[in-house]
């Protein structure tokens, strides 16, 4: 699942390219919504790939951080200003683990092998091996959903970035 806006500094162009490199057979549900130019391109890409039966956009939904319990794993293949990537967190919470690229704050919160995959930007070789180490192994993809729902609540718990702030 990707969930965030339809822009190209969010990569989803890059995570596209992925999925026609993947060996497992998989689909993409995009949540988000953002530029119609960027949108169609996404949808022509996909069809021009062979994988338009494979990328399905659901648009924008409030409720789309909820519908991660559904999803297998969440990808940010970000390759500009992601600072953080709060969406993260809405995966560690539903015990999901991360595929993200090393921009940003993003390989701070996910840890790499742990709590999921970081890969190099824009690079979509690397998103589509750890799609496919990820979806091919599903007690490794459980352990790695338990570790970032602990690691959440361990470094993300609300009380404790309260007390941390007071600190300062």
């Amino acid at each position: 699942m990707f969930l965030g806006s339809l822009q190209p500094r969010k990569g989803l162009h890059i995570l596209i390219r992925a999925m026609a490199q993947m060996k497992i057979d998989a689909t993409l549900v995009v949540y988000g919504s953002g530029d119609e130019e960027y949108t169609r391109f996404l949808k022509e890409q996909a069809a021009d790939l062979s994988i338009g039966d494979r990328v399905r956009f659901q648009g924008y939904d409030e409720n789309a951080a909820f519908k991660l319990h559904y999803a297998d794993v969440l990808v940010l293949p970000s390759i500009q200003y992601e600072s953080f990537g709060m969406v993260i967190l809405e995966a560690m919470l539903r015990r999901k683990p991360v595929v993200c690229s090393d921009y940003g704050g993003m390989k701070e919160v996910v840890q790499d092998g742990v709590t999921g995959i970081v890969t190099p930007a824009g690079h979509p070789k690397s998103i589509a091996d750890a799609l496919d180490k990820i979806l091919g192994n599903k007690e490794q993809a459980h352990k790695m959903g338990e570790a970032g729902y602990h690691r959440l609540l361990e470094k993300f718990d609300i009380a404790q970035t309260v007390r941390a702030y007071k600190a300062l």
